[in-house]
């Protein structure tokens, strides 16, 4: 508040406590209105506009310049539509009742691609500002920025040889490795949707370990141009990596992919 930022209220807690800090420093706050239409996180439901309406009366020191919701599910367009529905319902009986909206917004990047019709007065771009969004169609953004990790070692080991946790790897030939200082710690080689063990989750992570085997993807960075592979199990903070082919010296730099939503523990530098 001392900042000037706009604050959500998505609760009658919040609305209390914005209100109160509000008043103790002689000033309004700005504050936009959080729906919950099927997101479960934050905000008020459809159903409780009686209590939505007292907030804009009985809150003195609140200002409500906008209103939104956020959606569960963007990449499934009737989960959307719905969502978007019951949004727009609870706007016109705001404005019905007499009350201003002010900035009505709902579209997370993915809905922003694919739903022009729910851009209302604004969009909440996030992920797509990094190039990446959560569905598969075609779009302009291109991925910004790279990771990069030191060559900490370079040794030989020798044919039969096993690399990480588990043995997961065996050298069928001699082989040139080196160790990156960055793992899973990182943000690399982590994956986000193994939370949920509904019957169609099962089934579709059963499908995507079964496409992976039938590709036999394998990971790889980058050193001085030349892809290298990825070596066993991926550690905390370290990983190893093939470099038999790869002109390269401890010291050198390797570029890594790395989600930038997952990236944590790296410092961050700006061009």
């Amino acid at each position: 508040m001392d900042l000037g930022a706009i604050v959500t209220i998505g609760s009658r807690e919040d609305a209390r406590m914005v209100d109160q800090i509000a008043g103790e420093r002689a000033t309004v706050a700005e504050a936009h209105l959080k729906i919950d239409t099927g997101m479960g996180r934050y905000g008020f439901l459809p159903e409780e506009m009686e209590t939505v309406y007292r907030l804009y009366t009985d809150s003195a020191n609140i200002a409500f310049t906008g209103i939104y919701t956020h959606f569960g599910c963007a990449v499934d367009a009737a989960v959307t539509q719905k969502q978007y529905d019951r949004f727009q319902q609870v706007v016109q009986e705001l404005r019905a009742a007499g009350f201003e909206t002010g900035m009505v917004h709902c579209c997370n990047s993915t809905a922003f691609f694919q739903y022009e019709h729910m851009h209302c007065d604004a969009v909440r771009i996030g992920s797509a500002l990094l190039g990446r969004v959560a569905f598969s169609g075609k779009t302009e953004l291109k991925t910004i920025g790279y990771c990069q990790a030191e060559l900490e070692e370079i040794r030989t080991i020798p044919a039969g040889h096993t690399v990480g946790y588990g043995a997961g790897w065996v050298a069928k030939r001699e082989t040139r490795i080196a160790v990156l200082s960055i793992g899973y710690y990182n943000g690399f080689a982590v994956d986000r949707g193994f939370d949920l063990w509904r019957f169609k989750d099962c089934l579709r992570g059963v499908a995507r370990y079964i496409k992976a085997f039938i590709k036999r993807k394998a990971l790889y960075v980058h050193v001085n141009g030349t892809p290298c592979r990825v070596l066993g199990h991926v550690g905390m903070v370290n990983m190893v990596i093939d470099v038999t082919d790869c002109d390269c010296k401890v010291g050198d730099l390797a570029r890594v992919n790395i989600n930038p939503l997952l990236l944590k523990g790296i410092e961050v530098v700006y061009f």
